[in-house]
């Protein structure tokens, strides 16, 4: 019963990572469209994505503190409801087709990006032991085909219903997030329910929230007592904003360049833009395997 519950927790949790990079996704699946049905230029079509990344500058920070206080699944959960109103924005936008409700919906839902994916570790990690890396790895296959599906369903919507049929299809997806969320905060709170009745010494502990949990994980993660600890958490952090520094521009410019640059249709150079993130997909759960293996993640 316990096996099946966390399977559901975890499930819920890898939902909320789908929809959050499907929609994070489709203003890059639809650039020339999004263009040329809201009338917008290049420089403007850029804001909409500055707008979208700016606020993962500090927002997924505060999200952290608050989950301190909050707990992360009822954090994750604010978050989804806000993240809901920016669908609805998004999608009225482009049923409009007025720029600004765009810009304010995907302002909104650049608020959410980066929190939703920065809660499901200390949602999920005091339930499945040390499998920190199969976690993670788990965590990173979801998303990632969130951009897949987006890549492959984005263009079919807008053959069928323009820019508002795909946008909404977005947004329908996002909503949904909002019943993952609450999923997530009642399988939890069943799952911590039983662990106490059992007598874990781990649920006991977070008997009294979240607070002491979360800053365990945080104490674990730095590994302050570990030599170079700091020095592997630092190097792994500086890599990562390497590697979105390079790719970012791929998903959000790349299906366009393709397109003007070789003549490839949408549906074609869309396709060829979900290559990437499938290989994530197929390659981030056996990694994190072998990393929980090895022994090689900071939590180990």
């Amino acid at each position: 019963r316990r096996g099946s519950g966390r399977v559901t927790l975890a499930a819920g949790v890898c939902w909320c990572l789908f929809v959050n990079h499907y929609a994070r996704d489709v203003t890059g699946a639809l650039e020339r469209e999004i263009e040329a049905d809201v009338g917008i230029d290049a420089k403007q079509y850029q804001a909409l994505n500055s707008a979208y990344f700016g606020p993962n500058i500090v927002a997924p920070l505060l999200a952290g503190a608050l989950a301190q206080r909050i707990g992360a699944p009822n954090m994750l959960l604010a978050i989804q409801v806000l993240a809901a109103l920016g669908h609805v924005t998004v999608g009225i936008g482009a049923q409009t087709r007025c720029y600004g409700a765009l810009m304010v919906g995907r302002i909104i839902l650049g608020l959410t990006y980066e929190s939703i994916d920065v809660m499901p570790l200390p949602i999920l990690a005091p339930h499945f032991g040390d499998s920190w890396g199969v976690l993670v790895g788990l965590f990173n296959g979801a998303l990632r085909m969130g951009s897949v599906v987006n890549f492959a369903l984005s263009p079919v919507a807008y053959s069928l219903g323009g820019l508002p049929a795909a946008l909404w299809l977005s947004a329908l997806f996002g909503i949904s997030g909002l019943v993952a969320a609450v999923v997530v905060r009642r399988m939890e709170s069943r799952l911590k329910g039983a662990e106490l009745a059992c007598g874990s010494p781990d649920a006991a502990a977070d008997a009294g929230g979240d607070s002491r949990s979360v800053k365990l994980l945080v104490r674990e993660l730095c590994v302050c007592s570990r030599g170079n600890g700091i020095l592997r958490f630092w190097l792994f952090a500086c890599l990562g904003g390497l590697m979105y520094t390079a790719i970012v521009p791929f998903w959000f410019y790349g299906g366009a360049f393709i397109r003007d640059k070789w003549g490839y249709s949408l549906e074609s150079a869309d396709a060829l833009m979900l290559f990437p993130e499938g290989g994530m997909v197929v390659l981030s759960p056996p990694i994190g395997l072998m990393i929980d293996r090895c022994a090689s993640s900071f939590r180990a």
